[in-house]
């Protein structure tokens, strides 16, 4: 009568389960509200134009990032594009 319970991997399964039912909680009533209300009313009409969004999909060409600001304690040479610390 000694039996032992087998371990089981289901609360591994609803945990992933009820995360995203959370995540789906959190970001459905934006998405509604931006994508069925305030589009449509004309609140948010720049930001959703076709210009955009092909934009946002396309990638950039290379060589087009901007290189990162300088830190303050930096001096950047305009020239070269150098940088070299400041002197204190």
């Amino acid at each position: 009568m000694n039996e032992t319970l087998k371990r089981s991997n289901s609360p591994i399964f609803w945990v992933l389960f009820g995360g995203g039912g959370m995540v789906a909680a959190l970001f459905g009533p934006v998405l509604v509200t931006i994508t069925g209300l305030l589009v449509p009313l004309g609140f948010m009409s720049g930001l959703m134009t076709y210009q955009r969004a092909l934009a946002i999909a396309q990638p950039k060409p290379a060589g087009t990032a901007k290189p990162a600001a300088a830190p303050p304690s930096c001096r950047v040479d305009s020239a070269s594009g150098s940088r070299s610390p400041v002197p204190s």
